[in-house]
């Protein structure tokens, strides 16, 4: 995709809060829902807002800001008329579909355990009519490449990747094209959606953010808009301290860190630019300290790690070598 500017990721989180104008998932829960879209280059916000916790998460998309950009969202947001809009903006999507879809497949890539590929067209019951992804027929262990017929009678792209420690396969609808990254990389490069996940944990855990202790939804948006601007702040900081120190942190651990000399650092920049550079100075050797280990094998899998995604969906997309045309398969 050599237009792509940009991946961004949509996603919402409920906050607890006393205000009864943001209504909850249950009766008496009162929840505001901060959405947020995050980008995957800078780390930063590209926009965010605040609804009622049972607000609609899909409403809360930018068209207008996804042209050029490749958007990653939860299973919360897919919708029949969502896709074509997001292909109009000129934009692209990864989107996590419900297990069970009905959807009829027309054609599909089989990735076998070898590590080939194996290319299926045109494959249908005895009945004469094509699988549903839900079918047990598509229940092996292994990630398949779907081609499905809409409702609309338009050809969709979605990919059911083989979770083999949930047992079970994770669907994922997409606009790229398959020479541009096959399956395996489209389930890669939907693990980084983790990192807003990530985000949030981090604004709740350390910037305040767990819930709001008031009644007037006034109050409640600042307290959600300043734990934001903190979390920014911190992480502005700390992205400079690690080009003075040299070194590289993890977003958590960054602002984990951080919150020790948040308010030192600010009130010297506000301050003395001089006092500010002594400061750094003087506590170079320990912000070296806050490096960031090697991700396990596991954290690599969960996506923690943005390098080995990237260095996975760098490579060559793996093509069928075996084709296997107008097959009438009898369901057992």
């Amino acid at each position: 995709m050599p237009n792509l500017t940009d991946i961004v990721i949509q996603d919402g989180s409920e906050i607890a809060c006393n205000c009864r104008e943001y209504k909850g998932k249950f009766e008496d829960a009162n929840e505001a829902k901060l959405h947020r879209t995050l980008s995957l280059s800078s780390f930063t916000e590209l926009s965010s807002s605040i609804t009622s916790g049972v607000a609609s998460e899909r409403k809360e998309i930018s068209l207008y800001k996804l042209e050029n950009r490749l958007l990653l969202a939860d299973a919360g947001y897919p919708s029949k008329k969502l896709f074509p809009k997001i292909a109009l903006a000129k934009g692209y999507y990864l989107i996590k579909l419900k297990s069970g879809s009905a959807l009829e497949v027309v054609s599909y890539n089989q990735y076998n355990a070898d590590g080939t590929v194996t290319e299926f067209k045109n494959v249908k019951t005895r009945f004469n009519t094509y699988y549903k992804i839900k079918d047990e027929f598509f229940n092996k262990k292994c990630t398949f490449d779907f081609e499905v017929l809409t409702a609309e009678g338009s050809i969709q792209r979605i990919v059911a990747v083989y979770n083999e420690a949930l047992d079970k396969h994770v669907y994922i609808a997409t606009n790229i094209p398959k020479d541009t990254l096959d399956a395996i990389q489209i389930g890669e490069l939907y693990r980084a959606r983790l990192q807003v996940e990530i985000s949030f944990r981090i604004l709740k855990g350390f910037c305040s953010l767990k819930k709001c202790n008031t009644r007037k939804s006034g109050i409640v948006q600042a307290l959600i808009y300043l734990s934001q601007i903190v979390y920014l702040l911190k992480l502005i900081i700390g992205q400079q301290l690690q080009k003075a120190a040299d070194t590289t942190f993890s977003p958590k651990k960054l602002v984990n860190r951080i919150k020790c000399h948040f308010m030192d650092i600010i009130e010297l920049a506000l301050d003395s630019a001089e006092r500010l550079k002594s400061y750094i100075e003087r506590h170079l050797e320990l912000f070296k300290t806050y490096t960031k280990s090697a991700p396990s094998f596991t954290n690599r899998m969960r996506g923690k790690s943005i390098r080995h995604i990237i260095e996975v969906v760098s490579k060559t997309p793996r093509m069928p070598k075996n084709a296997y045309t107008t097959m009438h398969v009898v369901q057992a």
